[in-house]
């Protein structure tokens, strides 16, 4: 990466340093054309790259912020994805960096508005897994996503459960629907 630039924080908020798209583009750091690529994973940001290709970049993780409504709290996620997704696709370290590192509590918890949150328990992981599992996902997929479950608050982990639930009763429920040999057999319509 003997390309990075390293971008001094001009912006202020939420009670620390940071650098925004206009301190970025101010830097003269280029800022790609960007969309919004809805998956089955969540909403992610796609960056035109300079060939000319569209790449995947930050996730859009929403969060709960008080005297937000959901239209600014969607805004700021947005944001957030926006500006981390042109600090990694033109390689660009701003020097926060080393505080948000240093300002992480020990035991891996992660800072959300309001405070810290922990991560996924092991039963939840456990859980979610079983659910995948019953969906017939494949043991690799279990582990990659369960993985990326790792890295997410527990309060996101539930909603990944939730998410997981309703598509496994939605599966079954389509299931029964479908008549058995044996039913069908014995109809003479």
């Amino acid at each position: 990466m003997a390309d990075a630039k390293v971008i001094k924080n001009a912006s202020q908020g939420y009670g620390y340093k940071y650098s925004s798209l206009a301190d970025l583009a101010e830097a003269g750091v280029d800022i790609p054309k960007m969309r919004v690529k809805p998956t089955e994973f969540g909403e992610f940001i796609e960056y035109l790259d300079k060939d000319g290709n569209w790449q995947t970049g930050a996730k859009i993780v929403e969060f709960e912020a008080k005297g937000m409504n959901r239209a600014q709290m969607y805004g700021s996620a947005l944001t957030y994805a926006r500006r981390y997704t042109v600090q990694m696709a033109e390689q660009v370290a701003c020097d926060d960096d080393k505080g948000v590192e240093s300002s992480k509590p020990a035991n891996g918890a992660q800072k959300r508005s309001g405070g810290f949150s922990s991560g996924p328990t092991e039963k939840q992981l456990g859980f979610l897994a079983k659910l995948y599992r019953e969906g017939g996902m494949s043991e690799e997929d279990i582990k990659k996503y369960t993985d990326v479950a790792k890295t997410k608050t527990a309060i996101e982990v539930g909603q990944t459960i939730k998410n997981a639930k309703a598509r496994l009763e939605q599966k079954k429920a389509a299931q029964d629907e479908v008549p058995t040999e044996e039913e069908v057999e014995g109809f003479d319509g």
